[in-house]
C-alpha cells in the first residue's frame, strides 16, 4: 500500500528493513497495477494477459482495475489463449521413480 500510495523503494526499505528484491518485486506490481487502471479489457494484448497472469493479477483483481465485470475478464483472457496449466516437478530429480511428484497450476 505505501508504494501505492507513492513511496519510494528505498524509503520502503528503510522504514521495513525489507530486503530490496522483495521491495522491487513489490514495486512492479504496484507499477503494472497502476497500468492496468487505465486499461481496458478490449485492448489488452495475449502478451499483456500472459503477463498479468506471471505476476499473479487474478481475473476478479483486473476486473476490479478495469471497471470491468468478472466473466467478461474471464472470457477476454480465454479469448487471447491464455488459459490454466498443471504442471509437475520431479520431487526426486530424476535420481529413481518419484511416489510423491509436486503439481503446480500456472497460465500460459
Amino acid at each position: 500500500r505505501a508504494l501505492q500510495m507513492g513511496m519510494t523503494e528505498e524509503e520502503v526499505i528503510e522504514l521495513t528493513s525489507m530486503d530490496p528484491w522483495f521491495v522491487n518485486q513489490l514495486a512492479e506490481i504496484a507499477r503494472t497495477e497502476s497500468w492496468l487502471m487505465g486499461q481496458n479489457i478490449q485492448s489488452l494484448t495475449p502478451n499483456d494477459w500472459r503477463n498479468l497472469k506471471r505476476m499473479g493479477f487474478g481475473d476478479k483483481q483486473i476486473a476490479m482495475a478495469t471497471g470491468a465485470d468478472e466473466m467478461d475478464v474471464r472470457a477476454k483472457r480465454v479469448e487471447a489463449g491464455v488459459k490454466p496449466v498443471y504442471k509437475k516437478v520431479d520431487t526426486c530429480a530424476a535420481e529413481f521413480n518419484a511416489d510423491t511428484p509436486y503439481l503446480y497450476s500456472t497460465y500460459e
